[in-house]
């Protein structure tokens, strides 16, 4: 009982690990269309649009798990007026 108890344990660590792997960002940084996630990044001052796959969601997050990375500036909500590629200035 005491193996299986602590095998349990140590699933669960495992399980927790896995869940926190990824980039959090703000729910409303993210636009789907047609099953697809994108997020707009700031890169040398222009938009780029970047599909990123969501692990999970909160009522105020996404774990992203692929598409971006830690230190990505991520565009905190998603303006459908900015196109890729678009110059922009980061205050």
């Amino acid at each position: 009982v005491e193996k299986i108890d602590s095998l349990k344990a140590a699933i669960e660590k495992k399980e927790n690990e896995i869940k926190k792997e990824g980039v959090m960002v703000p729910l409303a940084s993210v636009e789907s269309k047609d099953g697809v996630s994108y997020i707009l990044l700031v890169v040398d001052q222009r938009v780029k649009l970047v599909e990123v796959i969501i692990a999970e969601t909160t009522e105020n997050y996404a774990r992203i798990t692929s598409g971006i990375s830690s230190g990505d500036k991520v565009i905190a909500k998603f303006d459908k007026s900015l196109g890729s590629d678009q110059k922009v200035i980061v205050n």
